[in-house]
């Protein structure tokens, strides 16, 4: 199958004038002859002539010589020429040989040197623009458009495939967990090792996926939708040491992963990952016991029960006066839910008056080409991960849920967003369809957690429709003994400085309560007077600062009508500060 690599001649061009004279592609970091080196060889013939290079950089040169070593006859080569202001296209048309010194050679034919910048895409300028010397592009439909640059000097860009050109979906490819064992058995037919391009076509090849379902893009591109699950499942394989990766993008099955080949089925590697305590990219498993330990300090029972409530009902708003933590919460309740500290399962997005049902849910967008694009917003996007992921738990946290205006930004979400509408039969169409769409559902495997601060007079009620959808949690502030203990272990502060601080916000707290203007919903919460874990200050100096810099502004605000009244709490704050 032919690829299309990106290469650097030399640091600001030093090979360029000799690669087109003589028509060959230089790269060298070692002087000895690797023709027939295995990896350990080059890395150590390289590591011999650089014994300062740090460890990365000798593991990329390695990949990156035997990248360049067994690039196929006919492969495509793309060149930023530094020194012709221009980018050349070549064809590699024989083996590596080793050239005088440290060079190494692959004979090119170049069948473009005038190429302009200003006429390719984007995606290929960023492939250009990074700083590996020779590896794999990475944009999509990469030989079909670098031959039509050949024959042009115009980059075509990327060629969406539609559901009526193809006949399928992304709902059609295979997911994540499906490809354990296929990827296994495609890395072992290419020997036991590969770059990700050859080893994504041979698995596509093995599976009998026509280029069509291989060409669906994930999301807007650049990555398609087939090679961005690849990619998750490679990440799973390494955590059951199943695979290694050599260098960025080259992979390796190991023992383990050949033993797994001939004795376990998918469904058993599935299993095998779901009971690790670290899943993928070192991530670990968090639950409620890690939320108190992070500091929340709320009886545990407490947090169990709100996230039970969280899993039956699926909707849940944590509310409550400013500084109680509602965000800091609602993401950690989404971890739990989740069973693993993994920001890849969890998505937090802000409400706010500009925000739209098309920025959030679906929208036409402007592209680089001057046409609109029919762009999924993050809810979508959200909402296609828990399908095609459909054991995995996804939660999207809303902060500041009536800052925007909910009915307006979530449209026929709002309908969906119930538990009993979670499925296929349930699907609406939405404002801007697709050609093709039947509808859209919400998976089962989606939650959604928002926060929404009562206290600011100026952000809108949310309406019932939106109050029957969600579970509501009223946050209160929590300066009570655990407040006091966590303080005290992790920042230190004395026993009686955490007393007298925790005494004057109860005062002020109901002093605020009993109010006639303002209530519980405009207390102060308990963040305000929690420091940093870890954090050297003296106490004194902080809560002085605290008092001056963010609590006091928030009673001035609070009795803007009764400055004299806001003083004076201030004070009460401040008062008899010589105890520190």
């Amino acid at each position: 199958m032919t690829e299309v690599f990106r290469m650097r001649l030399g640091t600001s061009g030093y090979y360029e004038q000799r690669a087109i004279d003589e028509g060959v592609l230089i790269l060298g970091w070692t002087h000895e002859d690797v023709t027939d080196y295995s990896w350990d060889e080059v890395r150590s013939a390289i590591q011999k002539e650089h014994p300062d290079a740090k460890p990365n950089t000798i593991v990329q040169w390695t990949g990156m010589t035997r990248q360049f070593l067994f690039a196929s006859i006919g492969d495509f080569v793309i060149v930023d020429m530094k020194t012709l202001q221009r980018v050349a296209v070549g064809k590699i048309t024989g083996p590596y040989t080793k050239g005088n010194d440290d060079e190494h050679l692959r004979p090119v034919e170049w069948l473009r040197l005038d190429i302009d910048k200003s006429d390719l895409g984007e995606d290929v300028l960023g492939t250009l623009g990074t700083r590996r010397t020779f590896s794999a592009v990475g944009f999509v439909n990469a030989v079909d458009r670098v031959k039509h640059i050949i024959t042009t000097g115009k980059d075509p860009g990327p060629s969406r495939h539609s559901v009526e050109a193809t006949g399928v979906t992304r709902g059609d490819l295979p997911g994540r967990f499906d490809l354990m064992l296929p990827v296994l058995r495609a890395l072992n037919d290419l020997g036991g090792e590969a770059w990700k391009q050859d080893l994504f076509a041979t698995l596509a090849n093995n599976l009998g996926l026509p280029q069509s379902m291989r060409d669906i893009l994930h999301g807007d591109g650049p990555q398609t939708e087939f090679d961005y699950q690849a990619a998750w499942t490679l990440s799973y394989l390494r955590a059951i040491d199943a695979v290694d990766r050599m260098a960025s993008g080259y992979w390796k099955i190991t023992d383990t992963g050949r033993c797994y080949l001939q004795n376990l089925t998918n469904e058993e590697l599935i299993e095998r990952h779901r009971k690790l305590d670290k899943p993928v990219n070192g991530t670990v498993r968090y639950s409620v016991d890690d939320i108190v330990q992070d500091g929340c300090f709320m009886e545990h029972q407490r947090i169990s029960n709100i996230l039970e409530r969280l899993r039956s009902k699926k909707n849940l708003i944590l509310q409550g006066p400013p500084g109680t933590g509602k965000t800091w919460l609602a993401k950690r309740l989404a971890w739990a839910l989740v069973g693993w500290k993994d920001a890849r399962h969890v998505r937090a997005v802000q409400f706010h008056p500009n925000l739209s049902y098309e920025d959030f849910v679906r929208g036409w967008r402007p592209s680089s080409d001057g046409k609109l694009n029919l762009v999924d917003g993050p809810f979508l996007e959200m909402c296609e991960a828990a399908i095609r992921d459909t054991e995995g738990t996804y939660v999207l946290v809303i902060e500041e849920v009536n800052r925007g205006n909910p009915a307006q930004i979530l449209g026929e979400m709002l309908t969906l967003l119930e538990a009993d509408k979670r499925s296929p039969e349930s699907a609406l169409e939405l404002t801007y369809k697709r050609e093709g769409e039947q509808g859209i559902h919400l998976p089962p495997n989606l939650y959604v957690v928002g926060t929404m601060n009562i206290a600011d007079r100026s952000l809108a009620l949310v309406d019932l429709a939106l109050r029957r959808r969600f579970a509501f949690v009223d946050l209160v502030p929590e300066i009570g003994e655990r407040w006091k203990n966590w303080v005290r272990d992790r920042c230190g502060f004395d026993e009686l400085v955490l007393s007298e601080i925790q005494e004057r916000m109860v005062n002020l707290n109901q002093t605020i309560e009993s109010d006639s203007k303002l209530g519980r919903q405009f207390q102060v919460g308990h963040s305000y007077v929690t420091p940093p874990p870890g954090v050297e200050t003296d106490p004194g100096t902080w809560y002085r600062d605290v008092v001056e810099s963010e609590i006091g502004p928030l009673l001035d605000e609070y009795w803007f009508d009764e400055p004299s009244k806001a003083q004076r709490e201030r004070e009460r704050l401040r008062e008899g500060l010589d105890w520190l």
